[in-house]
């Protein structure tokens, strides 16, 4: 975050994003122990650096309610700004009960824990002020992070806003850890589940953290991986419709001159155009009684019509190129334009069915004069 600073000088949704994760980066790093204790020496008091974690906390909950309040402006005029308001009293509560009855000496079971009980009230103001402010700002972020998600199209962001929402509703199980954990110390029973608080609220804590960190990052995410699978379509399509380009190559009028390509998608433009001048240049060679023949031994085969249409295409346009290879002339074309497709995409999967065709046993078979032509198929 110290390298996104610039993001201060961007909008309220920007500045409170960058605050929001800055002071929680705070936070994390003072859950190290060296960290916790290096500050808490430098404090100068027990309990002193907790106090400051927690208030940090605070500090990011402020910011986020911030942030979904930028989202949604009429919302927020409403409410002006009333969660500054709440933080204020709390961070208030916190300091002036820390300040008047501070604590004396950290109890030996929490030595090496980064949040700080005893049995005293004010220790238990400062908790109830803490926790009170961190469930009223969890509240309002679940509330606004579900409803974003609601009005947000099916897709990655729904999901995200979704996963977002989930790791909100797990911060809740911080909140009833804490309850219950502030509980037994005031009932004298505190040290005994020292050991079962660490533990549960580390599991709590990163899985409220997984979650909304993917959420955050998941239509980014998804976005990656589908330019990762886009450019491996596109590598699979050039290798799928290269033996074809290369029969026909000789055949279409690009054959002379190569643009310069800059990436595969460029190289598939440059493929898929090749093929189709191709064609347009043997479309006087191809017999269109061949071709109506071809796709009536296909279905008398006992494939299927689209297939056997596609087999029937690929066949006559074989006979073509032969044609004209042995110097036969051209006749006036009465075929209609070959299938194709209404984008990029679909013109690909349109010529990748023709190159699968092009070496499918019936065409070889029906190309060879094999009268036949059921049995290469079945074989």
């Amino acid at each position: 975050m110290a390298a996104r600073a610039r993001m201060l000088r961007g909008s309220t949704t920007a500045r409170s994003l960058w605050v929001a994760l800055a002071v929680l980066g705070l936070v994390q790093l003072l859950q190290v122990d060296v960290a916790y204790r290096g500050l808490e020496q430098l404090l100068g008091h027990p309990g002193s650096a907790a106090l400051l974690a927690h208030a940090l906390t605070v500090v990011a909950a402020a910011a986020t309610r911030e942030l979904h309040s930028s989202l949604d402006p009429h919302r927020a005029a409403r409410r002006a700004n009333r969660h500054y308001a709440w933080a204020g009293v709390a961070l208030a509560t916190m300091l002036v009960t820390f300040a008047v009855a501070p604590p004396t000496v950290v109890p030996p079971s929490l030595r090496h824990r980064s949040e700080y009980y005893d049995a005293a009230v004010p220790t238990a103001l400062t908790w109830a002020a803490y926790l009170s402010y961190l469930t009223w700002a969890l509240t309002g972020m679940f509330s606004a992070t579900r409803r974003f998600a609601r009005q947000a199209p099916v897709g990655p962001l729904r999901t995200g806003l979704r996963l977002g929402a989930a790791g909100i509703g797990v911060g809740f199980g911080y909140v009833a850890l804490k309850v219950a954990v502030v509980a037994a110390w005031l009932s004298g029973a505190g040290p005994s589940v020292v050991r079962f608080d660490a533990v549960t609220e580390a599991a709590v804590l990163s899985c409220c953290l997984l979650l909304i960190g993917t959420g955050s990052a998941y239509e980014a995410i998804s976005a990656h991986l589908a330019a990762v699978r886009r450019r491996a379509a596109r590598r699979r399509s050039l290798r799928r419709l290269q033996p074809l380009a290369a029969v026909l190559q000789p055949d279409s009028p690009g054959n002379g001159y190569r643009l310069p390509v800059t990436g595969d998608q460029h190289r598939l433009i440059l493929q898929v155009t090749d093929i189709r001048d191709a064609q347009r240049a043997l479309r006087g060679f191809v017999d269109p009684a061949a071709r109506a023949d071809a796709e009536a031994a296909a279905r008398t085969a006992g494939i299927g019509r689209d297939q056997a249409a596609v087999l029937a295409e690929a066949a006559a346009l074989e006979l073509a190129r032969r044609a004209k290879a042995s110097g036969a002339r051209a006749r006036p074309s009465v075929l209609h334009a070959p299938a194709g497709g209404r984008d990029l995409d679909e013109e690909v999967r349109c010529l990748e069915r023709l190159a699968a065709a092009y070496d499918h046993p019936f065409v070889r078979a029906y190309i060879a004069g094999d009268d036949n032509v059921a049995e290469p198929r079945a074989s």
